[in-house]
């Protein structure tokens, strides 16, 4: 079984549709329960939780064998707080699960400690996360898929894929 949480978002939904899509049992996690009719109408089930609630995380990866897990931007408040609460409950119910795998949405720049604003708690959570799984491994995207939609007009229209990395000649790759 694979959980699949932020589903409702575009790197998790995406996550979910492509494994139920090779025929794979994937449970998605939600956080209220009419969030869920859409998934359980396609085949998934659906566990509702708060991800800073370890009792949630770990009911909603009871029997799973490997998760997608998320620390999802903050709306309000302090992020690194809010990185804190989540990251200690996501630990201690992937622990509790013992998974055998654990993929993390992460972002690059997430390797810095310091030095990259809110991404930082990126850095945290990814701390938090190491080794819970015999196979621990952050998905350091360069981009988000929410983030072309403001650049794909400009692709079109002037043939040309704008950067949101700056300087581009600063990085290696």
């Amino acid at each position: 079984m694979h959980v699949v949480f932020g589903a409702n978002g575009r790197a998790g939904g995406e996550t979910a549709r492509a494994l139920m899509a090779d025929g794979e049992p994937v449970r998605v996690v939600v956080r209220r329960p009419e969030q869920g009719k859409a998934w359980a109408a396609l085949g998934a089930e659906v566990a509702v939780a708060s991800l800073a609630n370890a009792e949630q995380v770990s009911a909603a990866l009871k029997g799973a064998t490997a998760a997608f897990l998320l620390n999802p931007p903050p709306v309000a408040g302090d992020p690194f707080a809010q990185t804190a609460e989540i990251g200690a409950a996501l630990a201690q119910a992937v622990r509790r699960a013992d998974l055998s795998r654990s993929v993390i949405l992460s972002s690059i720049g997430a390797q810095h400690d310091t030095g990259t604003g809110v991404i930082a708690t990126l850095h945290q959570v990814e701390a938090m996360l190491a080794g819970t799984a015999p196979a621990t491994a952050f998905l350091r995207s360069g981009y988000f898929v929410e983030t072309w939609s403001e650049v794909a007009e400009a692709c079109v229209a002037e043939g040309v894929l704008p950067s949101f990395l700056n300087p581009t000649g600063k990085f290696p790759w």
